[in-house]
């Protein structure tokens, strides 16, 4: 599964490629309006061990239907930018492991991609 980092927190910190959660957020298991940024996310196994918490228990909701097309239209950007599925999944893994330089690794992923697909 893929898990959007959330918080309900203002700030202009990691603006871009959001979900706001506000109205509906009884719907999706929230107590507080929160903001989804999928610009930074990361691949996970329900079973992963950053789940198991000590003073806290992770929420585990579902977006109204407004809310997943916002989704899909944001995911569907995220391709667009990255040039194909495999370039997403990359930048989730990059997202994942902290690299500090993710944009200039996806650019350059991207371009040996293309690179690839001409030589093809």
């Amino acid at each position: 599964m893929v898990v959007a980092y959330g918080t309900s927190k203002k700030t202009n910190a990691n603006v871009g490629y959001e979900i706001f959660v506000n109205d509906d957020r009884a719907v999706c298991g929230l107590t507080k309006p929160t903001r989804f940024v999928l610009a930074r996310r990361i691949r996970v196994s329900r079973h992963d061990a950053r789940f198991v918490t000590q003073k806290y228990s992770p929420i585990s909701g579902s977006l109204p239907v407004a809310l997943m097309d916002r989704l899909r239209q944001l995911r569907g950007k995220l391709t667009t930018l990255y040039g194909d599925e495999e370039l997403r999944h990359v930048h989730e893994w990059i997202g994942a492991n902290c690299c500090k330089d993710r944009d200039r690794i996806a650019k350059a992923l991207q371009t040996l991609r293309s690179l690839q697909y001409a030589a093809a």
